[in-house]
């Protein structure tokens, strides 16, 4: 999400991941020569980097990057920097989430706009199981544990209409309740 030059998408590239980066408009053409730059280097046809437009909040936009998908990770750094970009933002983590039970979304945060921060906090459980990971005493993420950076890892909460009945009332799994 907002991948911006695409180092982060890149990056799990190298690493072997399949990666959609995507962007605003504005930023597509840039990233589209990086990743063209970087896929005709590598060496290895294991790695796979796509580009995409997506303007948060565009259902339209969401739902053609999610055919792309079905996604097991959703990424995004420095993403938060604005309170009016916070629900659309939420939005397209839904959205994109939805084609996969498994999957969840990794948010790497630095506070830089605290009502934005404060925003997201307040928004993010009524749609997602979500949980802050700091990475003070973590080897070799002291500077972002200086810069006061945190992990937010959001999995998309299933509404139980979509739940199987083991799944909502485990208890319930197998008896005669449960098959009618």
């Amino acid at each position: 999400l907002g991948a911006g030059c695409g180092l982060l998408g890149l990056g799990l590239t190298c690493l072997g991941c399949r990666a959609v980066l995507t962007e605003q408009p504005a930023a597509l053409a840039n990233l589209r020569l990086n990743v063209e730059r970087h896929v005709a280097r590598l060496t290895s046809g294991a790695a796979f980097a796509e580009v995409a437009k997506l303007v948060w909040g565009d259902s339209g936009d969401a739902s053609l990057v999610r055919e792309l998908g079905p996604f097991d990770l959703v990424v995004g750094s420095d993403v938060v920097f604005a309170e009016r970009l916070v629900q659309p933002l939420l939005d397209t983590i839904s959205e994109l989430l939805s084609g996969s039970r498994d999957a969840e979304c990794w948010l790497c945060l630095q506070q830089r706009d605290p009502d934005a921060h404060s925003t997201l906090l307040a928004l993010a459980p009524a749609s997602f199981d979500v949980k802050e990971i700091s990475f003070a005493g973590l080897a070799g993420f002291e500077a972002a544990a200086a810069l006061e950076c945190v992990l937010l890892r959001l999995r998309l909460r299933m509404p139980p209409s979509k739940l199987k009945v083991s799944e909502a009332n485990p208890e319930m799994a197998g008896t005669s309740e449960a098959r009618r």
